[in-house]
């Protein structure tokens, strides 16, 4: 077999791919390095980077939403979410 044949399907989303990947990394590392600083400050300042030039004409906000998915795509501990679930009481037996 091929390496195309075994290479079908669809490519990942930009968010998991290597791009959402370096994504995360960068905006974490600048919102550490110049704290105390919001998201929102660190996407921006990132987005200036020529390696983001494409996500520029996305609003901050839908960034902002996708970082967060990016986040718990490549966070290799298990979130809130998976742990909990959205919304839903704990029982107490």
């Amino acid at each position: 077999m091929t390496t195309d044949r075994r290479r079908r399907g669809r490519p990942p989303t930009i968010w998991h791919g290597p791009t959402g990947k370096e994504f995360v990394t960068a905006v974490f590392v600048t919102q550490y390095e110049r704290r105390p600083m919001t998201k929102a400050q660190a996407i921006r300042i990132v987005l200036r980077r020529h390696e983001f030039a494409r996500l520029r004409k996305y609003s901050i906000r839908y960034l902002e939403k996708q970082l967060l998915d990016a986040l718990e795509f490549w966070n290799p501990w298990p979130s809130y979410k998976k742990l909990f679930g959205r919304g839903r009481r704990i029982r107490q037996t």
